[in-house]
Formats: C-alpha cells, structure tokens, sequence
C-alpha cells in the first residue's frame, strides 16, 4: 500500500511538473514583417592598406533554422568624391572584395550595391579615417578564467577615439584518436604507418563571432588599455599545444560605431582606460539607402600584429 502511494505522489509529480513546463512555453511571434527575399545584410569594410571585402547575404525569418542565402551576380563598388570608382571583384559565396584601393585622407568615399534583381543600395558619403598603429597584443593567466588576450593602442592626435577589432586564431591540438593504419590505393591495401608516417596533429582556424568595439570618447587622452579580445578557458582545445591570433584594428567615427539606430551594449567606462566594449548586433539594410537604417561603410587602415605562444 505504501509503494503504490508512493508511486502515485510521483506520477501527480510528474504530471504537474509537465504542465508547469507547457505552461512557459509560448510561440513567439516577431513584430517584423520581412519581405519574401529578406533584407539584404551588408557586412565588410573598406580598408586603405588591406583588402577591401565585403559579404552579401539575406536574412531568414524565424527560427531561422535554413541555409542562410547568399546574393551573388551583384555590382559592389566603392566611390569618392572625387569622382573615383573602384569595382570590388565578385569571389563567390557571395563575396565581393579587392587586394588594395588607393584610398586619401581628403576624399570622403561610399559604397554602391546594385542586385540582379533590380535593387540599388547606396550608404552616404564617409570621411577616410587612418587608423594609428596596434601598441601590442598581450595576454593575462587566471587560474580561474583562464587565458584573456588583450590588445592596446593609442593616437597621440586624439583623433580616432572609436575602434573596431576583428581577429584570426590559429591553434594545434592532438587528434583524440591515433591513425595507425595508412590505406594504399595502387595495391588497395591497408598496412601499418611506420614511425615517420604517425599523424596526430591537427590545426584549426577560429575566426571572430562577434563584434568588438572599444572607445576612448571619455578619457583625456586617446588610449585603450588591455582591451579584452578573447578568452580561452584552461584546460581548453587552442591551450592544447600551439596558439596564435592575429588582429586587425581598424578607426571608426562615432555614427559607424554605434551602426546608427541598431541596439547596442556599452560597459561603464573602464579608471585603467579600457575603455567602453560595445557589442553591435549584424547590420541588416532595410532600406533602399543604406544610410537611412545606419550605413555598412567601415572605413579604416588594416594593421595586424602577431602574437604566438
């Protein structure tokens, strides 16, 4: 008699804790009605000492579990003030990029996207900005958190003030499982790798996810400061064997900074001069002018430094 009860008490548990859980779950209908084709997403930069690359993309409404698609057959150029064009070279996928333009600090310059579909897409004419160069890429051990790698820089002509940084990791690990066989396709044959032929290192690329932009607006001087770039938790794959970053660091103005009216994430300015981490949500052009919704155009000098180990 007590085990059946005590089986009852569960079941009317359980069955309550399942209603419980239906009861929090609602569909959730976007206030934003998307036109069939999506709104074209803009996302790259223009660069004075490094490739000019853009992506062209659609959205995808809710939940947004298909293939997102890609727009190719577009023109994409860059134009200044001066009357100058430079035609950005369709790659594929949907990207759209040159080596190198022959960017001046006195030309102010826009991007022109025009769609086989008939759409034309123009962002407002912006101010080509030098961006100074990367101080140094640094890092810092927690034993709690683990590895934060950080970058500082500086403008002694308190001119750039916004910056945008975009990063490559580059690690080795070991792979999880040893090859000890090798197949050879003349005698479709499997033998045993000998000593020389034993693989087990693997490298991957990690590429940035997110968007990472630090300011000095609030500071005397136009410093940043161990700006966090990412963070690598011990124990962790890339702190396996070998690691490596690469960043570029790019000079913004304040509209492009805040990508106009989209929302944003600002963290109180830092006493060590850090300065605030704003995270941008994706540019998406709703409009047929770029500018109206806040321009695509990142100008700015691609800089890089390495550090390894």
């Amino acid at each position: 008699m007590t085990s059946r009860s005590g089986r009852w008490k569960t079941f009317v548990i359980i069955t309550m804790a399942c209603i419980l859980l239906s009861d929090c779950v609602q569909q959730y209908v976007s206030p934003y009605k998307s036109p069939v084709t999506g709104y074209l997403v803009v996302e790259g930069y223009i660069s004075g000492n490094g490739p000019t690359q853009y992506s062209l993309s659609r959205t995808i409404p809710l939940p947004g579990d298909s293939t997102i698609p890609l727009v190719t057959g577009a023109q994409v150029q860059v134009e200044g003030t001066d009357n100058s064009v430079y035609p950005l070279t369709e790659q594929g996928y949907g990207q759209y990029g040159v080596p190198s333009l022959p960017l001046s600090t006195t030309v102010q310059y826009r991007l022109r996207i025009s769609i086989p579909s008939g759409e034309a897409y123009l962002s407002s004419f912006v101010p080509y900005k030098p961006t100074p160069p990367i101080d140094s890429v640094n890092w810092t051990y927690n034993q709690s958190t683990g590895v934060t790698i950080y970058v500082n820089t500086h403008d002694p002509t308190n001119s750039t003030r916004y910056y945008q940084w975009t990063y490559d990791q580059t690690y080795e690990y070991t792979s999880a499982e040893s090859s000890e066989y090798i197949y050879i396709p003349s005698t479709n044959s499997i033998v045993a790798r000998t000593p020389a032929q034993e693989n087990f290192y693997c490298w991957m690329d990690a590429p940035l996810t997110n968007i990472l932009v630090g300011t000095s607006a609030k500071l005397a001087q136009d410093q940043i400061y161990e700006f966090p770039l990412v963070n690598i938790p011990l124990s962790s794959q890339p702190l396996s064997v070998e690691y490596s970053i690469l960043v570029s660091q790019y000079a913004l103005d304040l509209r492009r900074a805040a990508f106009g009216n989209h929302r944003q994430y600002s963290q109180p300015e830092q006493p060590d001069g850090a300065g605030d981490r704003v995270h941008l949500s994706q540019y998406i052009a709703a409009g047929k002018d770029l500018y109206q919704p806040g321009a695509a155009v990142v100008l700015g000098v691609e800089l890089s430094m390495r550090h390894a180990g």
